[in-house]
């Protein structure tokens, strides 16, 4: 694969103090993984064309000088990193999933500010977690940096896509040369609710077992594939989402899948999902369905 062809990882900047943490985890990123660093500064008005067409030198001028100052800061954490610009008259997301199709990771603020229209608020989060083509990371506040004593954490339920986010943990993990902590939570409530208590006394344990064997079943063969990476299982009874918020206050990065075992099969972006983008206290990645290889390489 030539300089030109290696997918990248693509930032979207915006000159928020949101935009500018994602911008340093992206370097890291790259940097880490030795891909190119693609900056990309999108805008679009919700106004006439006749009517905008006078601001159009000032607004391009505005992104130039954002994407000046975010490939110098770039330069300034990683000098090594290749940087590449870029900037589309097109909404904030759109932008970014259409440039996700050829990307091995989007990363975006959490929100931003309007200095440029349209530009990566909270909800582009949400929709490019939801419709990009490769993983997307979610880089919350106060951003969380990379010291070797955090732990990477990755939910899993079960599911076959949950299978994809504990491989993407796992190679973060080898990446970062930090350790991983495979989670599943169950909610209890969701089986006494439904069915009589003494109905599930005899079998509770078996139940209980079962959840085990989720965990189990998640890291078979990328154990194998990563021998490095020390390994930690953890069932918790508890809602999903909840926990694995709990869970990134100590955590380098929480990984998950954009729709999970119980979510509706045309829903992109689950709930457990979406209630983890909002209260992670750690940069969040999701990862969705891949027609390849989603793991870093070593």
């Amino acid at each position: 694969m030539t300089a030109s062809t290696t997918p990248s990882v693509v930032v979207g900047v915006d000159g928020s103090d949101s935009g500018r943490r994602a911008l340093d985890w992206a370097v890291e990123e790259a940097t880490r993984r030795r891909l190119p660093l693609q900056l990309l500064c999108a805008w679009q008005s919700d106004y006439a064309a006749e009517m905008v067409a006078p601001l159009v030198p000032s607004i391009e001028e505005e992104c130039r000088s954002i994407l000046e100052s975010a490939a110098a800061d770039a330069k300034t954490v990683s000098s090594g990193v290749e940087v590449r610009v870029s900037t589309v008259h097109a909404q904030a997301a759109s932008a970014l999933i259409a440039a996700s199709r050829h990307a091995n990771t989007v990363v975006v603020g959490s929100r931003g500010f309007a200095a440029v229209k349209e530009s990566f608020l909270g909800s582009t989060s949400m929709q490019v977690a939801a419709h990009a083509a490769c993983p997307v990371v979610v880089v919350r506040e106060p951003g969380v940096r990379h010291d070797g004593t955090r732990r990477v954490v990755v939910g899993v339920d079960g599911s076959d896509l949950s299978v994809e986010a504990t491989g993407y943990a796992f190679a973060q993990a080898s990446q970062r040369g930090v350790g991983l902590t495979v989670l599943h939570a169950w909610d209890a409530n969701a089986f006494t609710s439904s069915v009589a208590l003494s109905v599930l006394v005899e079998p509770w344990a078996e139940l209980e077992a079962e959840q085990g064997e989720i965990t189990s079943a998640a890291i078979v063969g990328w154990a194998d594939r990563y021998p490095r990476v020390e390994v930690r299982t953890l069932v918790v009874q508890g809602r999903p989402a909840d926990t694995l918020v709990d869970s990134s206050e100590s955590a380098e990065l929480l990984v998950v899948g954009s729709r999970g075992r119980g979510g509706f099969r045309g829903l992109l972006l689950g709930s457990v999902s979406r209630h983890v983008l909002h209260g992670a206290h750690c940069p969040v990645a999701v990862v969705r369905p891949s027609a390849g290889d989603i793991a870093v390489t070593p």
